[in-house]
């Protein structure tokens, strides 16, 4: 029984993988002109399973599928007006606006959110990619600029408020199913040595 307590432990505690912060590209489908990563956490942090796909049919929008690779789009006559209508034709939601923080061109720049969808504006055309938080909660965010491609982050527009993952009633219960196996396991073992 003491065995099969610490190998789950073991199971628990083990490291995960690799870091994979987010990769953004002019072209996503052929990696060219690496822009900007976000890594979550830290500036090489995973972002797996904390941000998805947003629309993986279009070009225009950041794509989390395989290796985690995205694009930039060009919005015309970008404005709030114009995000918040890409952000909901893109995500059939219906958000009347967004909250917009300047980066001032930063090349390097550290932020927090809690928001549902982000749209990060930097310098230079293409200059767009959303994002979809999926983790349920507020992200800590590094935002690197790949040196040599002259695209500051100008700034980037909240949407919505996470949605909190709850978790379903059937998996607690198979849970706790596992937790009564476990212990009448361990009656039996003491009442027949």
């Amino acid at each position: 029984m003491a065995a099969f307590l610490v190998a789950v432990a073991g199971v628990v505690a083990a490291p995960l993988a690799n870091a994979t912060p987010v990769s953004v590209y002019n072209d996503a489908s052929t990696q060219d002109t690496l822009r900007f990563t976000i890594g979550c956490g830290s500036a090489t942090g995973d972002c797996s399973g904390l941000l998805a796909v947003l629309d993986s049919d279009s070009p225009y929008s950041f794509d989390s599928t395989g290796a985690l690779i995205g694009g930039l789009f060009q919005l015309a006559n970008q404005g709030m007006a114009t995000e918040t209508a890409f952000v909901n034709g893109a995500t059939g939601a219906s958000f009347a606006t967004g909250t917009k923080t300047d980066a001032g061109g930063s090349t390097g720049w550290e932020f927090a959110t809690s928001a549902e969808y982000f749209l990060i504006k930097t310098g230079r055309s293409p200059s767009s990619a959303v994002f979809h938080n999926i983790s349920g909660g507020e992200l800590a965010l590094f935002y690197t600029q790949t040196n040599g491609t002259g695209s500051g982050f100008s700034h980037y527009t909240e949407f919505g408020t996470a949605k909190v993952t709850v978790p379903e009633p059937a998996a607690l219960g198979m849970l706790g199913f596992g937790v009564l196996l476990v212990g009448l396991f361990a009656g039996l073992r003491r009442r027949h040595p």
